[in-house]
């Protein structure tokens, strides 16, 4: 028997398992006919939402909201993600002010009004000889955010952990954030307060490995759901600066597998 045998045989055990196909259940009659699409080579610019590279746009506590008209623009050019990094270097010892979450607010009604979506991070300082903030602000800041990161979910590509370290990047501070326990606390908090949904980036794959005390590659079933694991990747910002990206592989050949 034939492969093409068998395929006709298994096709006539579906067809006579039910109905003669067009029926309901109410038994009215219904449309089961199939519509061809045919596609066309297209050499037009295509939008990736969510991939590919992006604009950062960095402002300064109770700076300037993202311009509307330029989103605008950008999404006409087919851009479909930025990066917006906010810098949180009014409020080191001290809750975020109503001005400030009103930005990101409207910042955020602006990108769905564009179309576009967001890599979002938050930071206390963009020069490595500055101050960040402590523990105990940060979380503040995160329960203060959190009504706005949910409600505001569709817009968010991913958001990077930032927070501790100069460009939140988990590496210079100045009040010991860099301990793993501080980064199981940042990142935790993170977890929390984001939808299940939302993926969050650390900076380097071995911050996930210590974090979690796993290195083992997940498969599908554990990358495609919703626990702490799943939902933490990496950033490299340093993508193709040196042999090791600056330090984003301490181990590159293990880390990358």
């Amino acid at each position: 028997m034939n492969y093409k045998t068998i395929i006709i045989l298994f096709l006539g055990i579906i067809l006579s398992c039910g109905s003669d196909g067009n029926d309901d259940k109410n038994g009215e009659q219904v449309d089961d006919s199939l519509n061809s699409i045919t596609y066309k080579t297209s050499n037009e610019v295509i939008s990736n939402p969510e991939r590919g590279f992006m604009h950062l746009w960095k402002v300064n506590s109770e700076g300037t909201p993202l311009n509307l008209v330029t989103l605008q623009n950008l999404k006409n050019e087919n851009v479909t993600i930025i990066n917006r990094l906010y810098y949180l270097e009014a409020f080191k010892n001290s809750d975020l002010s109503t001005a400030q979450l009103e930005l990101i607010k409207t910042d955020f009604g602006n990108l769905r009004s564009a179309g576009i979506k967001c890599v979002l991070r938050f930071a206390y300082n963009e020069n490595q000889n500055d101050t960040d903030a402590p523990l105990n602000i940060i979380i503040r800041h995160l329960d203060q955010l959190k009504p706005i990161l949910v409600a505001n979910a569709d817009v968010i590509a991913f958001v990077q952990a930032g927070f501790i370290g100069s460009w939140g990047e988990w590496y210079y501070t100045t009040n010991n954030l860099t301990t793993l326990e501080n980064k199981k606390a940042v990142l935790n908090k993170l977890l929390e307060v984001l939808p299940k949904e939302i993926k969050i980036q650390v900076r380097t794959p071995l911050y996930k490995q210590e974090v979690f005390g796993y290195s083992t590659p997940i498969d599908a079933t554990i990358g495609y759901g919703t626990s702490d694991i799943a939902r933490v990747g990496f950033h490299n910002d340093c993508f193709l600066a040196s042999a090791n990206d600056y330090g984003t592989y301490q181990n590159i050949t293990i880390e990358k597998q």
